[in-house]
C-alpha cells in the first residue's frame, strides 16, 4: 500500500497511473485499471496550517553530541507531498534498509543554517509495523489503533482542559492519551561505532531529545 501524505496549507493534486513495460502483461491492463483504490482521509483533532497541529521540534543546543535522527525531515528539500510504502498484511514486516552511513551528520545545523526544526512525524523510529519511514501522529492515534495494546482516549474539544501556568484550574489536564504499542527495527548499522556523536539508542543518561506540541 501506498500512503501519500500532504503537510502543505494548501491543497494539492495527484494521479495515480500504472505503466507497463512488458508487453506480455498488455492483456491484463483492463483489469489492472480496476485494482487502484483511493482512500482519502484527514485529522479530526488537528488543523493543517494552524497552531492545533502535531508537531515534533528538535532544536540544535538539545540535540549536542547526538547523531540526527534518519528520518529527520531535509529542511529546504523536502517535496509537498510524502510517500510511503506499508503492507498491512499480517506477518508481513518491512526489513531494515540497512544504511552504510548516517543519513544527516553533525554538520546538519551548518549546512541549513537553522539552529531547530519542526517535523510533522515521529523522530528516530523510521521503521516500525504498520508505517514506513514517517509515523504520522494523526493516522496512528486516529485510524491506526484500537487494540488492547494500543489505544487511545480522546475527550470532546469542549471537554478539554489545560494547566495553566499558574494552575487556578488545577494540576490535571483533561486531553488525549494513548497508549501505543509498535513493533520496530533499526535502519541504523549497529556494527558502526561513531566517534563524536552518539545515536538515540546509546545515550545511557537521560535525556530530553525532542519536544511534543
Amino acid at each position: 500500500m501506498i500512503r501519500i501524505f500532504n503537510f502543505m496549507p494548501e491543497d494539492k493534486k495527484f494521479k495515480v497511473g500504472i505503466e507497463l513495460y512488458n508487453a506480455l502483461f498488455l492483456p491484463y491492463l483492463a483489469q489492472l485499471a480496476t485494482k487502484v483504490n483511493i482512500e482519502l482521509s484527514s485529522a479530526s483533532r488537528q488543523q493543517r496550517g494552524t497552531n492545533h497541529t502535531f508537531a515534533f521540534i528538535l532544536n540544535e543546543v538539545q540535540m549536542d553530541g547526538t547523531t540526527m535522527p534518519y528520518n529527520s525531515v531535509d529542511y529546504g528539500e523536502d517535496p509537498e507531498l510524502w510517500l510511503d510504502f506499508v503492507s498491512t498484511a499480517p506477518g508481513v514486516n518491512m526489513t531494515s534498509k540497512d544504511l552504510d552511513k548516517d543519513a544527516f551528520d553533525n554538520t546538519y545545523w551548518q549546512s541549513k543554517q537553522i539552529n531547530a526544526v519542526v517535523m510533522p512525524w515521529i523522530p528516530f523510529f523510521s521503521n516500525c509495523d504498520g508505517s514506513d519511514t514517517r509515523i504520522i501522529p494523526y493516522d496512528i492515534f486516529e485510524y491506526n489503533i484500537n487494540t488492547d495494546e494500543s489505544y487511545c482516549t480522546l475527550p470532546k474539544f469542549e471537554d478539554i482542559r489545560v494547566v495553566n501556568p499558574i494552575p487556578t484550574s488545577g494540576l490535571e489536564p483533561i486531553a488525549d492519551r494513548c497508549t501505543l504499542k509498535l513493533k520496530c527495527r533499526f535502519d541504523e548499522d549497529l556494527s558502526y561505532l561513531r566517534s563524536n556523536t552518539l545515536r538515540w539508542f546509546e545515550i545511557l543518561e537521560p535525556k530530553s531529545l525532542f519536544f511534543m506540541t
